[in-house]
């Protein structure tokens, strides 16, 4: 179903939200103006997007974003180092299910974009009793998966036989980070990211298991924390 939004929306470049924020910290707040073009008069999703950035003496940056439905700008000290980031959400799909994140901080007078963790690596392959065993190859941990309910489905596909052996060698799908999250962890160390990726199995709709990872980001990298994976 295709969102309505007004003709007048569509002729120029909106002004989705104005805030006053110090993300250079000098001790003074910056006028904070998240801009976008919405693609067609029969549709919320929105090109063109970018943050404007004014100080008191109107010195000005601009910062391009990524395209998208329901974009948001919040204000949080994700690096941990005293300095409030720019952190951008931004919804790819009108379902809302996938979502880009970008971080920016203010560094020797400009902003700068700060890489997001490296998605997950896992090797997952199909294994015979309906069962999917993922493995991470740097620390040899392994997390099985099974097809309870799904027999009909991977025979028919002709992955599996009726008695559940494997008839040919197939890796599942691992997802990109599909979402982010920021997270307390702890008064004393500051903010964390939850990142979410999940693993598909014969298509991207058929979804095994999610995976949870949460990292902390101190002196210019990320560290993980803790990681869930979860039965779908």
């Amino acid at each position: 179903m295709i969102e309505e939004t007004s003709l007048q929306q569509v002729q120029h470049q909106t002004t989705i939200s104005t805030t006053e924020e110090d993300v250079t910290k000098d001790g003074r707040k910056e006028k904070i103006e998240l801009h976008g073009t919405y693609l067609s008069e029969t549709t919320t999703f929105l090109k063109d997007v970018s943050i404007s950035i004014t100080n008191e003496t109107n010195k000005k940056w601009h910062i391009a974003l990524k395209e998208g439905y329901d974009p948001t700008v919040s204000f949080i000290d994700i690096t941990n180092n005293g300095k409030m980031n720019i952190v951008y959400k931004v919804a790819l799909n009108k379902e809302r299910t996938m979502y880009d994140t970008q971080i920016y901080e203010f560094q020797h007078g400009s902003f700068k974009k700060i890489p997001l963790p490296q998605p997950v690596q896992l090797d997952g392959k199909f294994q015979h009793g309906f069962k999917v065993i993922l493995r991470d190859p740097i620390k040899n941990d392994k997390f099985e998966v099974g097809l309870d309910g799904k027999e009909d489905q991977y025979t028919k596909a002709n992955i599996y036989d009726t008695n559940g052996t494997l008839l040919k060698k197939q890796k599942v799908q691992i997802s990109p980070i599909i979402n982010t999250e920021t997270l307390t962890i702890h008064t004393a160390n500051g903010y964390s990211i939850k990142t979410t990726q999940f693993v598909a199995g014969i298509d991207e709709y058929d979804l095994l298991a999610k995976i949870d990872s949460i990292y902390h980001y101190k002196n210019g990298k990320w560290t993980l924390i803790k990681q869930n994976f979860e039965h779908m």
